[in-house]
């Protein structure tokens, strides 16, 4: 599944591959950790937090709230940030830069 996300004319394109998964299977099965919702639509501003809503529970409740040193995923083109659990299900990717206009970005699950 790719979604791709617009911002004006000078447009920031975010491609998702969505096998977000902490498994990477594309079973129904419970068992499975997905992406099952994000915080972007069809506009993506170029200072935008991203948040990944997952199907449930990855963290434990102590976790939540804490920055987290991790790189679940991988921009491409690079661009730094850090991460931060909102919730016990919800990742929220900090920039440290701003997306570039009329740029595309693709953003994979880091499966090291």
């Amino acid at each position: 599944m790719s979604i791709m996300k617009s911002w004006n004319a000078y447009g920031i394109f975010l491609i998702l591959s969505v096998c977000f998964f902490l498994g990477c299977s594309n079973s129904k099965d419970s068992k499975n950790i997905i992406v099952a919702e994000t915080n972007f639509g069809e506009i993506l501003t170029s200072q935008h937090n991203l948040q990944f809503t997952f199907n449930k529970d990855v963290i434990d409740q102590s976790s939540v709230y804490k920055y987290d040193t991790a790189d679940y995923f991988i921009f491409e083109p690079s661009i730094p940030g850090t991460y931060k659990w909102i919730a016990a299900n919800v990742l929220e990717f900090l920039p440290a830069a701003v997306f570039a206009p009329s740029s595309e970005y693709k953003i994979s699950l880091n499966k090291s």
